[in-house]
């Protein structure tokens, strides 16, 4: 009899049911792309019924999956890299040695992702509210206005000062964000044997911004993964223009294997210290004392 699923270990499968096909959208989608989603949508809810709640340890053999979704094998790869071009699935090696590969959905790249299109909605809901509620009462619009006029009496060398403060942080925060993209640029150009890369001043900007919100090291461990993936090919145009499409899943990937990393690290120095103590015990109790020299007998007699 199998064991029923506890609730963190539907997790996962709670937070793809949640999503709709608009969610797994790419730009290279045509004119059948709600086909497309559909698809990866019913590919990434066939994973979560295999994943841990946190998204982890996946390993379905390919068979199973093509047997539950009725598809042939070249379209099931070609969808599981849709999923990871889009940033939600991520590899994580084989389970066993020669066996299935394992891999891991992004819950928090699916989850900033999905929060991001509800707010858009949202944003366009309540501006379509705003622009049929009539105009304020003339008395709150004076009454708003005087309040407004006092708070700029109040405090305006606070404005100015923080409006100092903000540039500053801004200037400083650009000039990394731009050093980050040069190096990007340069392992682009070198992944690609001196292939010059075309990116516009607008992708150029996006990609500093990125830099500056999520840091060097995650910025560039993100751009490694996509490096690596090369999701473009000699046709592609606009190869940064993916890059931002799916940058906060290669930025949760790169998040998940900085954690396996420390947690590795840790792992291992807990286990070196649990053998260094481990070993002075078994010292202690079996270490065989140094035996004492046997007495002289001539020393003994001339006494």
């Amino acid at each position: 009899m199998s064991k029923r699923p506890t609730s963190k270990a539907v997790t996962c499968v709670r937070l793809i049911r949640d999503t709709p096909p608009s969610l797994y959208a790419l730009p290279t989608d045509g004119r059948k792309y709600k086909e497309q989603q559909q698809k990866r949508r019913a590919l990434a809810m066939q994973l979560a019924t295999f994943a841990d709640g946190d998204g982890t340890r996946i390993h379905p053999a390919a068979a199973s999956l093509m047997k539950a979704l009725g598809w042939q094998r070249d379209t099931l790869f070609r969808y599981l890299d849709d999923l990871g071009r889009l940033g939600f699935l991520g590899k994580e090696g084989r389970s066993k040695m020669r066996g299935t590969r394992q891999r891991f959905l992004n819950l928090d790249a699916i989850q900033r992702k999905l929060e991001s299109e509800i707010g858009e909605t949202k944003s366009t809901k309540l501006a379509e509210q705003d622009s049929e509620v009539g105009k304020p009462e003339s008395e709150i619009e004076k009454l708003q206005s005087e309040v407004g006029e006092q708070e700029s009496e109040i405090a305006p060398h606070t404005t100015d000062t923080r409006t100092v403060t903000q540039t500053d942080t801004q200037h400083t925060d650009t000039t990394n964000g731009d050093e980050c993209v040069g190096v990007l640029l340069k392992r682009f150009v070198k992944s690609e044997k001196g292939e010059v890369p075309r990116i516009t001043r607008t992708e150029k900007k996006q990609l500093v911004e990125k830099a500056v919100q999520h840091g060097r090291d995650i910025f560039l461990r993100a751009c490694e993964i996509w490096l690596a993936q090369h999701p473009w090919n000699s046709k592609t145009t606009n190869p940064f223009y993916q890059l931002l499409q799916g940058f906060d899943g290669y930025v949760a990937s790169a998040e998940h294997k900085a954690k396996e990393n420390a947690r590795r690290e840790k792992d291992k120095a807990l286990h070196e210290k649990s053998y260094e103590i481990a070993r002075k015990q078994h010292e202690e109790v079996w270490a065989v004392p140094d035996e004492k020299p046997e007495p002289d007998a001539d020393a003994f007699l001339a006494h």
